[in-house]
């Protein structure tokens, strides 16, 4: 976690807008839980109207429509633009799945970086990949495979594997929050599923409450690396 208390104060001192849906208030859960903790006494708020020093959440758009998301956040920080430090924007795990054009899905995400590095060049925008679930590995699920047999969530998740790739491939490790790699490397253990579209990463069913969302241990784990990344941004 963030290692010094100036930190904690540039972080305290910094305009956060983290665009999200259910998985993100569960990262935004794990930040409150570590602010109380550790009595770093965040300004966090589910409030689109930035003012002073804080993480600021939002619940933007709609699930499984990812180009309204888009629109939602651009809005936002155009409302926001002079009154903003750094901007996360993150897509569900439902926003990508076994129908999904992905690269039209990354080439309007592309688009949305460029457009607002462009027209706002003092916000940092920290870029994120998608997040995972757990793949299904049980017996059953080894055995369709085995048979030629489709396994439910097999290519949604190897849509979302596409989609993460092309992410990392752009933008590398700078100011990118890897949230699907960090979900299958709890405690530097990969997870990995072998399917008919080849090894994909799983989410660590040690940080899952149901396959799909993060639980107490996952909700610290992940808020910990965002805190971590942000600290580093703003050294």
């Amino acid at each position: 976690m963030p290692n010094s208390e100036e930190i904690i104060e540039t972080i305290k001192s910094d305009k956060i807008l983290f665009a999200h849906q259910s998985v993100g208030q569960n990262i935004i859960d794990g930040i409150s839980i570590l602010s109380k903790q550790n009595n770093w006494g965040l300004n966090i708020k589910k409030n689109e109207e930035i003012n002073n020093g804080g993480i600021y959440h939002v619940m933007i758009g709609e699930n499984e429509k990812p180009y309204l998301k888009i629109s939602e956040f651009k809005r936002v920080v155009e409302k926001n633009s002079n009154n903003l430090d750094i901007a996360i924007f993150k897509f569900c795990y439902v926003d990508v799945d076994e129908e999904t054009n992905v690269e039209k899905l990354f080439n309007a995400y592309v688009d949305l970086v460029n457009e607002i590095e462009k027209k706002y060049p003092q916000i940092k925008l920290i870029k994120t990949t998608i997040p995972i679930r757990v793949i299904n590995n049980s017996f059953t699920a080894k055995a369709k495979r085995f048979l030629g047999l489709n396994v439910w969530g097999d290519k949604a998740a190897y849509n979302r594997e596409n989609y993460n790739n092309l992410v990392r491939k752009k933008y590398g490790k700078d100011d990118l929050f890897d949230i699907a790699l960090i979900e299958s490397s709890f405690k530097n253990k990969s997870n990995k599923v072998s399917t008919p579209y080849g090894y994909l990463f799983s989410m660590d069913e040690a940080i899952s409450s149901d396959g799909s969302h993060l639980n107490q241990v996952g909700k610290l784990y992940i808020a910990n690396e965002l805190l971590n990344l942000i600290s580093e941004i703003r050294k």
